[in-house]
């Protein structure tokens, strides 16, 4: 049996996942990054209702229920069309079921000509800070244990992380790039990169080693000011929780190798896991 070249291979009007699109928490459930990475591919190569380039600036990704190793049907609409901002929604299903859906603001960019004492990038915002390291700097990180699932954690993405470690609790940083395109015979574009590795927040930053504390994620918030450049994604992390509700909420700063380029955020259900 031949491996798998990308997390989806496209089967007419269907999205068809690999194993590469596997999650860890069980076996034949996505993981959320290539299922984000999908709905923003989506979202990105909708037709606008005017001529011009329209760019994702913030994207919204609801993970309804599980998403399975099954074929995925797409549906997709221009929800409000906009000569200079519009918005586009998506969902996946399997079968008649919605498991997953995004809402995305696109807006249109025109150069602006700034004077050479304004800073565009305005460095200073938290999160803002140098990176521990570069990615060539960062260690990876393999889960131990006989239960972990193998899928798009290990295979398809490189992750090296620059500060903590998902078995460390605290702020995290880490450093992503994909391994394989998300769709077979499609470019992967700077958003598609970011919605992947933008999923591993709650992983950089975990308030408990995983073998303690499950800290799933139900959606992923992701704003960008400008695209990212390269193939690799910066996530700088903290993770906050109410023990109370076992809830909680990661935080990122997002950027390349230049410096930041947005924010993301999940929301967590998080939940002791059983010896």
């Amino acid at each position: 049996m031949c491996e798998p070249t990308a997390c989806f291979e496209p089967d007419g009007e269907l999205f068809v996942p690999t194993p590469l699109a596997n999650g860890p928490w069980a076996v034949g459930v996505l993981h959320g990054g290539p299922t984000g990475a999908l709905l923003a591919h989506l979202c990105e190569t909708c037709s606008g209702a005017s001529p011009g380039s329209l760019r994702v600036a913030r994207i919204t990704v609801d993970l309804l229920r599980p998403v399975p190793l099954a074929p995925l049907r797409a549906e997709v609409r221009l929800a409000r069309p906009g000569r200079k901002v519009d918005w586009v929604d998506a969902s996946l299903f399997a079968g008649e079921v919605e498991v997953a859906r995004a809402s995305a603001l696109r807006l249109r960019g025109e150069p602006l000509a700034l004077p050479p004492e304004v800073d565009p990038w305005s460095r200073g915002a938290p999160g803002d800070q140098a990176f521990n390291g570069s990615p060539e700097d960062g260690q990876t990180y393999a889960r131990p244990g006989d239960d972990v699932v193998p899928g798009f954690h290990d295979r398809g993405v490189d992750l090296r992380f620059v500060r903590g470690l998902p078995n460390v609790s605290g702020p995290g940083q880490v450093w992503g790039r994909l391994r394989h395109p998300v769709i077979a015979g499609t470019p992967t574009s700077p958003l598609m990169r970011v919605m992947g590795c933008a999923d591993f927040g709650n992983a950089a930053s975990s308030l408990m080693p995983p073998d303690a504390v499950s800290f799933i994620n139900a959606d992923l918030l992701v704003s960008l000011w400008r695209q990212p450049e390269g193939e690799w994604i910066g996530i700088d992390a903290v993770t906050r929780a109410d023990p109370d509700r076992g809830t909680g909420l990661a935080e990122m700063a997002l950027h390349d190798r230049l410096g930041p380029v947005g924010r993301a955020e999940q929301n967590l259900f998080l939940q002791a896991v059983r010896p």
